[in-house]
């Protein structure tokens, strides 16, 4: 609904700063989160309520941005938004089963550090399809 309203002509530069922001804020979650997470335990519900709702709009209103944003970029290339959306609900089912197997072997905090760490990866591919498609 956000990234919809943007002129093409933005939406690279767009989708590296969410995905910036994803990356940066999965990173300080999981530098802050378990401490935030033990004084919430003691909170009452709705501070509890607040917190989750806060933190997960801080991530999910970005998160939302780059897919839709690179479909409208690709567009005008039929194969280019079927590629996408095949990547897309490849790397949903990959990415839902390799964080369980991340949290299971390593922990949480480190299957968010690698999301984090994917999104920070997608900044340099943005970036550097904007050098190569201006």
């Amino acid at each position: 609904l956000v990234s919809q309203r943007w002129p093409e002509g933005h939406l690279p530069r767009r989708v590296i700063v969410a995905a910036l922001w994803v990356g940066t804020a999965a990173l300080a979650y999981w530098l802050v989160l378990p401490a935030l997470v033990r004084w919430l335990l003691g909170a009452p519900l709705a501070w509890r309520v607040l917190a989750t709702i806060g933190l997960t709009t801080l991530v999910g209103i970005p998160l939302g941005i780059p897919f839709p944003s690179l479909l409208r970029l690709a567009a005008p290339y039929r194969q280019r938004v079927a590629l996408l959306w095949a990547l897309n609900g490849a790397f949903s089912v990959l990415g839902s089963t390799l964080a369980v197997v991340l949290s299971m072997i390593w922990g949480f905090g480190w299957a968010l550090a690698t999301g984090a760490g994917l999104y920070l990866l997608l900044v340099v591919l943005v970036w550097r399809s904007m050098e190569v498609f201006p």
